[in-house]
């Protein structure tokens, strides 16, 4: 029975799955589930938002006001011939106003506009950069997984090797032909196989475990093999020029330090003159009804319409405040161009970096394909000396744990190499869904 669950569970490892999830399918899983990104993207939209906002102040503002009112009086006097005298009115009144307001000159209204503007596509790349960073972690994870499911079809064909081995060593000391130290050898090495399996199943749960935190669905079988991007960069100094050109981390540093003298513009505008224009209507309605000592006096309608129209000027004359604010803003700018500089060292470094590790893992994974050819052969080669007598059982279980090591150094190296492919091309600011898609 454990041998067939073994043998249903190797055929499962072994052989592709029709339902296998690919990177695509993973990364718009990740963009559905990722709090980080919905975020980015809210973020994104506020800092467009504003940029509206701020040109709205170039638009009119108008304004409507209605009143109504009603007005009972009773007035009663005594005059000196002792005779009462009373007076009672009523009044009703009602009163319509449109008022329009618009900003003629002002000169912090055009920097904040350019300061929304800059925080805009600041935002825009920022939220590129989150992208980016997304789908670099949903690469590693699946990567990972990957290496993870690979390493454990390598522990478990090695233990069923040696499992043989262990079999034929068995066999051979039950003819005679065999010794007891090879049995004994065989059992510690396939103990030792039933021990990396363990580990490899154990950081292939973990490897699960991780895929479901970064996608949010877990992964249904085998993942599929992954496909180099074929427009990777075949010159440093090119890959440098695209870099500073396309590089989203970069670009938004730039924005904001633009936002950042933007602020400074505004802070001065509260020292420069303002002109507006001021247009108002009004249309008054008063109907007046007069009692005098019991006789009713005539009506009065009094209509009164107004028109008038004002263009003002301001001219601040002393405002500290303002002062202590734009020696602030200019802080905030030369502290921002620092950010802009340090960004670009950082951006450089990376850059040598993982052009260095990508040219390093590149001849790896070529060095380790050969590897594991020629551990192949020596393994075919030790059994049949072990056959024929040339050689010792210990000779064969040392090329078997090479061939075990070179076959997961190659896993290794293969998952070190794309990830870092990959980083290049987020680096150059090229990486995208399109991008792992197509392997463009």
């Amino acid at each position: 029975m454990c041998r067939l669950i073994l043998c249903l569970l190797l055929a499962f490892f072994n052989f592709p799955n029709a339902n296998a999830i690919t990177l695509e399918e993973a990364i718009k899983q990740a963009f559905t589930h990722n709090a980080k990104w919905l975020a980015a993207v809210l973020e994104d939209q506020a800092n467009q938002q504003a940029t509206k906002t701020a040109m709205a102040a170039f638009y009119p503002s108008i304004s409507a006001d209605a009143s109504m009112g009603d007005r009972s009086s009773n007035n009663i006097s005594q005059a000196r011939d002792q005779n009462t005298l009373s007076e009672k009115s009523h009044s009703k009144t009602s009163s319509l106003s449109l008022s329009a307001k618009q900003s003629l000159l002002n000169f912090s209204t055009f920097a904040q506009v350019k300061q929304a503007k800059e925080n805009a596509n600041a935002s825009k790349y920022n939220l590129a950069k989150t992208k980016q960073d997304i789908i670099l972690a949903v690469l590693e994870a699946y990567l990972g997984l990957w290496a993870a499911y690979e390493n454990v079809k390598i522990s478990r064909q090695n233990e069923k090797n040696l499992a043989q081995d262990l079999d034929v060593s068995r066999k051979r000391l039950e003819v005679g032909i065999g010794i007891r130290q090879d049995v004994a050898a065989n059992e510690a090495a396939h103990a030792e196989a039933v021990y990396h399996r363990i580990d490899a199943e154990s950081k292939l749960a973990s490897a699960v475990a991780e895929f479901k935190k970064t996608v949010g669905v877990e992964p249904d079988g085998r993942l599929e093999p992954l496909e180099l991007p074929t427009c990777l960069p075949d010159d440093f100094d090119k890959f440098m020029v695209e870099t500073a050109r396309r590089n989203p981390s970069l670009i938004a540093s730039r924005y904001q330090t633009q936002a950042s003298e933007a602020d400074v513009d505004t802070q001065r505008g509260a020292l420069m003159p303002t002109v507006g224009l001021s247009v108002e209507a009004s249309n008054s309605l008063s109907d007046v009804d007069s009692r005098y000592h019991g006789v009713l006096t005539p009506n009065k309608d009094q209509l009164a319409r107004n028109f008038s129209a004002t263009v003002s000027l301001s001219v601040p004359i002393l405002t500290c405040p303002s002062y202590g604010r734009i020696r602030q803003a200019s802080l905030k700018a030369q502290s921002a161009k620092m950010n802009y500089l340090l960004m670009r060292q950082e951006v450089t470094k990376a850059c040598h970096s993982y052009w260095a590790q990508f040219q390093t893992t590149k001849a790896q994974v070529k060095q380790a394909e050969l590897a594991v050819k020629s551990a192949e052969i020596a393994v075919d080669g030790m059994r049949q000396c072990l056959t024929v007598g040339t050689k010792s059982t210990t000779d064969v279980l040392q090329q078997e744990q090479r061939l075990l090591q070179c076959r997961k150094s190659r896993v290794e190296a293969t998952k070190n190499y794309i990830m870092t492919a990959f980083t290049l091309m987020s680096l150059a600011g090229r990486l995208g869904l399109e991008t792992v898609a197509k392997g463009k």
